[in-house]
C-alpha cells in the first residue's frame, strides 16, 4: 500500500467517524447533552448541528452571550423567540454587531427599541433601531438630542429619524427651524399643506429651504411675489422658473 493509499484511507476513516458522530447526534434530544457537545466536540460541523437542535432558550442564551464561535452564536440566536430573553441579551451584551443582528432579525418591544434609538453608544446600532421605530414623538426627541450633542443637522441618525416621521405638526416644526436647513428641507419634502409651504417660501431665513418650498408650490401669485421681491437671486430664479405668465416674465427677468 502506497503513501497516497494510506492518506485516502485516513480521510475515509475520518469521514466515517464523522458520519457515526452525526448518527449518534441524531439520536440525542436532551438539550443538556447537546450543550455538552457544543462545548466539547472537536468537530465544528457537529457543534453547529448540536446548536441547531437545542430548544431550551436559556441554554441558547448562554451560547449567544458566551465565548463561542460567531457561527454558533448566530445559529443559537435563530432559535430564540422569548421577548424577555431577547431583552436580556440586549442588556448584557456590549457587542454592536450582535445588537444589530438582534434588532434586524427579532421582534423587539417598542420601549426597548426606543431606549436603544435614544441612548445606545454606537450610532449604527441606534440607526438599526430607528429604522423600526414608529413613534413620531420619540423620533423627534432623537433628532433634538442629536442636534444638541453635535450642533449639526446632517448626522445620519437625524436624517434616518426624519425619514420615519409622518406627523405633520412635527414636520412643520422641523421645517420652521431656522438653524437646521438640511432637516428643514427634508421635512418640506414630506409636507403637503400649500399655505404652510407658501409661508416658508416667503419667510424662511435660509435660501435652500425657501427654494425647497418653492419647488412644491404652483400658485403663480406667490411665485410672482417671490420672483420680484426675494433678496436672493437663486431664490428669485427658482420662483421665476415655475411661472407661465410670459408677460410677467418679460417684465421681470433682467
Amino acid at each position: 500500500m502506497g503513501l497516497f493509499d494510506k492518506f485516502k484511507k485516513s480521510k475515509s476513516n475520518e469521514k466515517e467517524e464523522n458520519e457515526n458522530e452525526k448518527i449518534n447526534l441524531n439520536e440525542i434530544n436532551d438539550d443538556t447533552e447537546l450543550f455538552e457537545i457544543v462545548n466539547n466536540n472537536p468537530s465544528s460541523k457537529i457543534r453547529l448541528e448540536a446548536t441547531g437542535k437545542i430548544k431550551d432558550e436559556e441554554i441558547l442564551e448562554k451560547i449567544v452571550c458566551g465565548n463561542y464561535e460567531w457561527i454558533l452564536r448566530k445559529k443559537a440566536l435563530e432559535n430564540i423567540f422569548d421577548s424577555n430573553i431577547i431583552s436580556s441579551i440586549l442588556e448584557r451584551t456590549n457587542e454592536d454587531y450582535l445588537k444589530k443582528q438582534i434588532i434586524t432579525t427579532k421582534e423587539i418591544d417598542d420601549k426597548t427599541l426606543e431606549e436603544i434609538g435614544l441612548n445606545d453608544r454606537d450610532s449604527s446600532v441606534r440607526i438599526a433601531a430607528i429604522e423600526k421605530i414608529n413613534n413620531n414623538d420619540i423620533l423627534y426627541e432623537i433628532i433634538k438630542k442629536e442636534y444638541k450633542i453635535k450642533d449639526i443637522d446632517t448626522s445620519e441618525i437625524s436624517l434616518k429619524s426624519i425619514e420615519n416621521i409622518t406627523d405633520t405638526n412635527i414636520l412643520k416644526a422641523i421645517a420652521k427651524n431656522e438653524s437646521c436647513k438640511h432637516l428643514s428641507t427634508r421635512a418640506i419634502l414630506k409636507i403637503t399643506d400649500n399655505d404652510f409651504l407658501k409661508d416658508i417660501a416667503k419667510t424662511h431665513s435660509n435660501e435652500a429651504v425657501r427654494i425647497a418650498a418653492i419647488n412644491k408650490i404652483s400658485d403663480e401669485e406667490t411665485l410672482k411675489e417671490i420672483g420680484k421681491k426675494d433678496p436672493n437671486i437663486r431664490v428669485r430664479k427658482a420662483a421665476l422658473d415655475k411661472i407661465h405668465d410670459k408677460d410677467f416674465l418679460v417684465k421681470n427677468i433682467p
